[in-house]
């Protein structure tokens, strides 16, 4: 914290700790609360040079952890096992998330291999029949599938490697039925389940939560949250509970700018995922500039100095509630 509070109010340089990086644009899924029904990629993906010089410049800055997320589907990229192995190669932490229908047993095991840290699979119902409307036919099945064979592979080689989740986004549809995702999370052998809210377009707006019953939604919120400690299963429910599905107040003061990055598919950075789900705020381009120098220029010292005025963009009214959580937590602990 002391460093944070230097690096904001000393104007000291410290680099990111996270870097969110976006493979792909391309997916091999029509999810129908997807945002690739609203808008889609017009400038190709990064190349294997980019994305290694990106990750050369993070181990120079000294973030500790990369997360292959957002776009597309990670495994959709023939060259992603490559990536996957630059990323360890510098020692990063790494998580991905990921469909989990592309995954053969071969490719599972090639994974688990390269010592990978962490990964989410999709799902966004305990009932096949939900999450196969919402994701494609037969989905539900295939994920079953794939975390069953991860934990085979796993056992046979006697690692914990990679540590499973399960990502599920609450919509109208699967809101009163939390708990028995959790409950599926228990009967899989998952660990941990992150929830999130539903970014919005009018693209998926069968599966808004404007209208639903609050009480209805608090109820089975904090349904699947006993539930969760009672098998004690890690959710983040405890954030949502306390800052809703849909917009709520800003975090009393953003550290994203000093603490994460997120680079899309074409390589224009944000600062962070909620912004970059947004497409707002583009604070540079790889194509252009070195992420190092970009973390360091202009565009992301004038967003920061806007932080600390408390200029925070509209669009942070729709922040993770797990980062305004924690966000608030870092403000009331800084003694500065």
């Amino acid at each position: 914290m002391n460093k944070l509070c230097k690096a904001i109010f000393s104007d000291e340089k410290i680099g990111p700790e996270k870097v969110m990086i976006s493979p792909t644009d391309r997916c091999n899924l029509e999810c129908k609360i997807c945002w690739r029904h609203a808008k889609h990629s017009k400038h190709g993906e990064l190349g294997l040079r980019e994305i290694k010089q990106i990750l050369k410049d993070c181990k120079e800055l000294g973030t500790r952890t990369v997360d292959l997320t957002g776009g597309g589907e990670a495994f959709f990229r023939k060259d992603i096992f490559q990536i996957l192995e630059m990323v360890k190669d510098h020692d990063f932490i790494g998580t991905l998330t990921s469909n989990g229908t592309l995954l053969n047993r071969k490719k599972i095991e090639k994974f688990v291999k390269i010592g990978w840290d962490d990964l989410s699979f999709s799902l966004d119902s305990h009932d096949p029949e939900v999450n196969d409307y919402i994701r494609g036919e037969s989905v539900f099945q295939r994920v079953i599938e794939t975390i069953n064979n991860f934990k085979k592979t796993k056992k046979r080689f006697k690692t914990d490697h990679p540590f499973l989740r399960i990502t599920t986004v609450i919509n109208r549809l699967n809101y009163m039925s939390l708990d028995k995702i959790v409950e599926l999370a228990n009967n899989l052998g998952i660990e941990a389940i992150n929830f999130s809210t539903l970014v919005e377009f009018e693209t998926n707006k069968e599966f808004w939560m404007r209208e639903v019953n609050e009480k209805d939604l608090k109820n089975s919120l904090e349904k699947a949250l006993k539930k969760s400690k009672e098998l004690r299963i890690y959710t983040n429910l405890d954030s949502i509970i306390k800052f809703g599905v849909l917009e709520h107040e800003k975090p009393k003061f953003c550290f994203a700018p000093w603490l994460m990055a997120f680079i899309n598919a074409s390589g224009e950075i944000m600062v962070c995922c909620t912004l970059a789900s947004l497409y707002t705020n583009i604070i540079g381009d790889i194509k252009n500039s070195s992420f190092k120098d970009i973390w360091f220029g202009e565009n992301m010292e004038e967003f920061r100095e806007r932080v600390k005025e408390k200029k925070l963009p509209k669009e942070c009214e729709k922040c993770i509630p797990e980062f305004t959580d924690t966000f608030n937590k870092y403000y009331d602990g800084m003694r500065c």
